[in-house]
């Protein structure tokens, strides 16, 4: 186990929107591989949480429009010294396959495919219901939790494979974006720092590497002119109380 754990903070909505996409994408590989009734049940409520956020955000024009830019930013470092040329060209070129493979994607009929079954639609109205998937509520969801693995395999890949050039469009920008910067040390005193931004440049995302072992958690704040960041002593019978220790971390701001 790694000995540091990673907090990180989006500083504008498009990047907020594809950290969400990639979190949900990132719940449903760690249940989808799972046999148990538990783990369907995850992946299904996963499927259904994407659908949600897609049907609420044009998450393909925003990525579209991420890649673009990173694509011109990259291609601006070609003649830059020091520059890995080969390793950017892998990139770029892996990025114009990705933006290809994006273009194809049809977000609203994916949604519109899914929601045309019956037992889809039915679960997905009933989604934020508390308890509005237990096993009386959603007889053809049950019957279909007790279907053999293999059928079941089959469905989930088929529902989930309109998906998979956005989870790796997002995979990527995301990966090159916390790829950006350089993890400095950094106090914070009393628990307290704030910073502003340049914003002549395209302040993405705020991450900050903290100790496993620290009794605090950042609670971080942001947007395009500064960020702000309190260490919160963690307490579990209690309110968390910002720290008086002068906090020793590592920061990244990630901008390109």
């Amino acid at each position: 186990m790694t000995q540091q754990v990673i907090y990180e903070q989006p500083l504008n909505e498009r990047i907020r929107n594809l950290m969400r996409l990639d979190h949900l994408f990132s719940n449903v590989a760690t249940s989808f591989d799972h046999t148990s009734v538990w783990y369907n049940r995850k992946t299904v409520d996963g499927l259904l949480d994407i659908l949600d956020l897609l049907s609420r955000s044009d998450i393909k024009g925003e990525l579209t429009k991420e890649m673009e830019r990173l694509m011109q930013s990259l291609a601006n470092l070609a003649n830059r010294q020091g520059v890995d040329t080969s390793v950017l060209q892998g990139v770029l070129a892996e990025m114009e396959q990705l933006l290809r493979e994006l273009s194809r994607v049809n977000s609203q009929q994916i949604i519109e495919d899914l929601t045309s079954n019956d037992m889809i639609s039915a679960l997905q109205r009933r989604h934020h219901m508390t308890g509005g998937k237990c096993n009386f509520d959603q007889p053809a969801y049950h019957f279909w939790l007790e279907q053999p693995e293999a059928s079941k395999r089959e469905d989930l890949t088929r529902w989930f494979s309109p998906f998979q050039p956005l989870r790796n469009a997002t995979g990527l920008v995301l990966r090159l974006i916390r790829e950006s910067a350089s993890a400095e040390d950094t106090v914070a005193p009393s628990g307290f720092l704030q910073r502003p931004l340049d914003t002549s440049k395209p302040n993405q995302m705020v991450r900050i590497l903290l100790e496993r072992s620290a009794p605090y958690y950042p609670e971080i704040s942001g947007g395009k002119h500064r960020f702000s960041i309190r260490f919160l002593e963690y307490r579990p019978q209690q309110k968390p109380v910002q720290t008086d220790q002068d906090v020793t971390f590592r920061l990244m701001c990630c901008c390109l």
